[in-house]
């Protein structure tokens, strides 16, 4: 039995991995700590809601026993580091340009170091569904628990027009 506050892996801020999500990483936005009492006892759960790093529109509810932390809230910085190598940072860029999913910024006067970042991923198509038909859930939720509304029906009406061009 726990009193106060269910002993739990992450909390505001780590960066974790979520069993069956390969090797993407989350940020621990929030959690919900539950208890739910039967007539044999009680059982106590935690629940992660987690956005993806790269794409913010991508999210992930998980359970305490299915994530494992990579780095904690006061060490993402330096863990995020090791996916950028930063000699010297150049102070006037010319365009930059793409090598691989690399992006270089090659400075105008070229005497100083180039800057060597990941190149932002758009995100893809199946991304964009899944986040669509997050939303059209959440709203179709709010819908049975609050009541309809006109403008949650225009709402899920673009959302499933969006979905449609998307899929197509």
């Amino acid at each position: 039995m726990h009193h106060g506050q269910l002993p739990r892996k992450a909390t505001f801020g780590d960066i974790v991995t979520v069993l069956g999500y390969g090797n993407a990483l989350y940020k621990v936005e929030n959690f919900t700590e539950q208890t739910i009492n039967e007539p044999n006892g009680k059982v106590s759960e935690v629940f992660y809601d987690l956005t993806d790093v790269e794409d913010y529109t991508n999210y992930v509810i998980a359970d305490d026993e299915d994530i494992t932390v990579v780095a904690t809230a006061d060490n993402a910085d330096e863990y995020f580091a090791k996916f950028t190598m930063q000699i010297k940072p150049p102070t006037d860029y010319a365009k930059p340009f793409y090598f691989g999913d690399m992006m270089i910024n090659i400075p105008s006067d070229y005497a100083e170091v180039a800057k060597v970042t990941k190149k932002p991923k758009a995100p893809t198509k199946q991304a964009v569904i899944d986040g669509l038909l997050d939303e059209l859930i959440t709203m179709q939720t709010v819908i049975d628990v609050c009541g309809t509304d006109d403008g949650y029906a225009v709402r899920i009406d673009d959302v499933k027009r969006k979905l449609k061009e998307v899929a197509e």
